[in-house]
């Protein structure tokens, strides 16, 4: 495991954890509808849901982040501050099964695990937490928990998030091609092999999903 963070996992019976993940999930910006259902997903074991924390040595350098405060007018059902006991940077995920029903991501029997609901407070972002947790993920797939021989995720295809036109449409801020989700992936040793739309996130004034085309990324372990 990195020496620079630790993963913990989620217990899908604590109060604390489940509010803490609504609130990550609300600063996010998508996923706060799917909280019930994660939970019970990693209750049944098709899902691996970690918090990650710094170690004990090291909780100094992460203060409180208070630019990560929910105002109350997001919303109003989930905490508005972090809890000082319980100083989660982000969390991330394993999944043996795809919420879309994508078996290309996912599939037990072939040894195949998605890597899902990866979140990094604003905060913690640009100082390496990122990195290290993919280090400690991966390093977790092909643990005995996992045994996992290949591991997925699909992302926002470079080519879109480069269109200042899809960038307008979807809310998106037009970033330096190097600092697009996939091109940090490439970098990491994943390797495209397809395409899909998939529904993102729910419209609030709707109440309908929003889809959006995404790209499927392996990384033989």
């Amino acid at each position: 495991m990195s020496s620079t963070l630790e993963l913990i996992k989620y217990d899908p019976t604590s109060e604390i954890h489940i509010q803490e993940l609504k609130r990550q999930r609300v600063l996010c910006g998508w996923g706060l509808e799917n909280v019930e259902m994660w939970t019970r997903q990693v209750a049944e074991g098709e899902k691996g849901l970690y918090w990650i924390f710094p170690p004990p040595s090291l909780i100094h350098l992460y203060p409180l982040p208070s630019q990560d405060h929910i105002s109350s007018e997001q919303l109003t059902e989930v905490p508005l501050d972090p809890n000082p006991e319980f100083r989660a940077l982000g969390h991330i995920s394993l999944d043996w099964i795809d919420y879309d029903g994508d078996e290309t991501l996912a599939n037990r029997e072939e040894k195949k695990v998605t890597l899902a609901t990866f979140y990094i407070l604003k905060a913690a972002q640009g100082r390496g937490v990122g990195r290290s947790a993919m280090d400690a993920v991966e390093e977790l797939a092909v643990s005995p928990e996992f045994a996992a021989k290949v591991i997925t995720l699909n992302t926002c295809p470079v080519e879109d998030l480069l269109n200042p036109e899809w960038c307008r449409k979807h809310g998106q801020p037009l970033l330096p091609e190097k600092q697009c989700m996939q091109r940090w992936y490439e970098r990491r040793g994943y390797v495209v092999y397809g395409y899909r739309d998939r529904p993102w996130w729910t419209d609030p004034a709707t109440g309908k999903k929003v889809g959006m085309r995404c790209v499927n990324m392996s990384k033989t372990l």
